[in-house]
């Protein structure tokens, strides 16, 4: 008979208690190690399946399309509506019947398809954008006077002044209270009332000036649309007022007086402080729904 070679089992816990503590922790390491290598579990099988991804919760197409058409629709109502014409239909729509919306946006009679976003994209040309993504065959459903790509901007839609505003308006604002502060001295300097000021018309001219100015201006700063808007009027109220005064001057005297008096400042500061578009107004409503 063969003789084998004899191999001794590796000890179990119970046999290491008598041990010296760094053999026993030698053992037990040889033990864990053992057991380990003839217990292997493959990785693939012991790591946790991936969760799920949920889809984006976004307002169903129905519920977006509803808010534009009800009366309080608002340009972000717009906005969220095209983004949503640009995703593609949900398990609980059809592509016919999202193709069967988007073609009555597009027809010329519909006037939803003129409503814009924020950045002067029409609901018509998002639609046809998103019938052609639907692909055969309702891409082949597009209006013919569609076909034709509109073309791009080629300026950037107006938001709000900016610097060159708030300049503007401060220059023609200086300007005035110089020209005031002239007219009266030269035409009222020695008849000036000293102990009652605020009768002279250079008090009244030079609250007449600034204002509206310091409403726009404080309007605009802090973000207060109505202020902005009254300090805005105040402004072309102000231009109306000096142009009247140059034409007065040219039938008066001569040609000169337009080249004087600050009409031309006061309609600069006018026309670049006017505010920019309200992201809260009402959408235009349909003359008839559809």
């Amino acid at each position: 008979m063969s003789q084998q070679t004899y191999r001794p089992a590796p000890p179990t816990a119970d046999a290491t208690a008598d041990l010296p503590e760094s053999v026993a922790a030698d053992a037990m390491a040889d033990l864990t190690g053992a057991a380990n290598a003839m217990g292997t579990v493959p990785a693939t099988a012991t790591a946790r399946a991936p969760l799920p991804v949920p889809e984006e919760a976004f307002p169903p197409f129905a519920e977006l399309l509803n808010a534009v058409r009800s009366p309080g629709a608002d340009r972000v109502d717009i906005e969220a509506f095209i983004a949503a014409m640009g995703r593609a239909p949900t398990a609980e729509e059809t592509p016919r019947a999202r193709a069967d919306v988007l073609l009555d946006l597009m027809a010329r009679e519909n006037p939803m398809g003129d409503y814009r976003g924020r950045d002067g994209t029409k609901v018509r040309h998002a639609a046809k954008a998103a019938l052609l993504s639907l692909g055969y065959p309702y891409a082949l459903e597009l209006p013919p006077e569609l076909l034709d790509t509109p073309q791009a901007r080629t300026t950037e839609p107006y938001t709000g002044p900016g610097a060159v505003g708030v300049v503007a308006t401060l220059l023609s604002a200086l300007y005035q209270s110089g020209i005031v502060l002239v007219a009266q001295l030269v035409l009222s300097f020695r008849n000036f009332d000293w102990d009652r000021p605020w009768t002279e018309p250079f008090l009244p001219a030079l609250l007449a000036v600034w204002v509206p100015t310091l409403c726009a201006l404080f309007g605009l700063g802090l973000g207060k649309r109505t202020l902005h808007v009254v300090g805005a009027w105040g402004l072309w109220l102000l231009l109306a007022a000096w142009s009247v005064a140059s034409i007065i001057g040219v039938v008066e005297s001569g040609p000169f007086w337009p080249l004087f008096l600050p009409w031309h400042l006061a309609l600069w500061a006018a026309w670049t402080m006017r505010p920019g578009p309200d992201p809260e107004a009402p959408a235009p409503q349909p003359a008839s729904k559809r």
